[in-house]
């Protein structure tokens, strides 16, 4: 259970630093073309399904949404410099490189072959479920 929670807290995490990652507002609605089905190592689909997980987004031309995107640009007009920077480090690091401030510089993943599986899995799961709630919601856009 512990594993499914980091799993889910991972992709959302990733799902909202991407978000925030971006570029001015014409950037955020670019939304990705769909991703091949990944094959999960941990989790069954039903377990992370967005439409369980999530509410569902706000009507198009809502007051709600309108709201909604008030505050992501807020968000986006008001980050610091160092902070989309370090948005776009994690963006770009989806691997072992952001544990080095806990595991230590000399960790060397080669020498933990089990340990390096396990984080190649977790994150294939993370890729799978960030593919699911992004195809689900862009349904939802259109």
């Amino acid at each position: 259970m512990k594993v499914k929670i980091v799993i889910l807290a991972l992709s959302l995490a990733v799902f909202t630093t991407n978000l925030f990652a971006q570029g001015p507002s014409s950037e955020i609605s670019k939304v990705p073309s769909a991703k091949p089905k990944i094959t999960r190592k941990f989790l069954e689909q039903t377990q992370t399904d967005p439409a369980r997980l999530l509410p569902p987004p706000a009507e198009d031309g809502s007051e709600l949404q309108q709201r909604e995107m008030s505050e992501v640009m807020r968000l986006i007009h008001t980050r610091s410099k160092e902070r989309y920077a370090q948005a776009v480090w994690d963006a770009r690091h989806e691997d072992v490189t952001p544990f080095t401030a806990v595991l230590g510089s000399n960790f060397d993943l080669a020498k933990f072959p089990a340990t390096a599986k396990l984080l190649e899995d977790v994150l294939n799961d993370q890729t799978a479920v960030t593919n699911d709630a992004k195809s689900f919601f862009k349904a939802g856009f259109r």
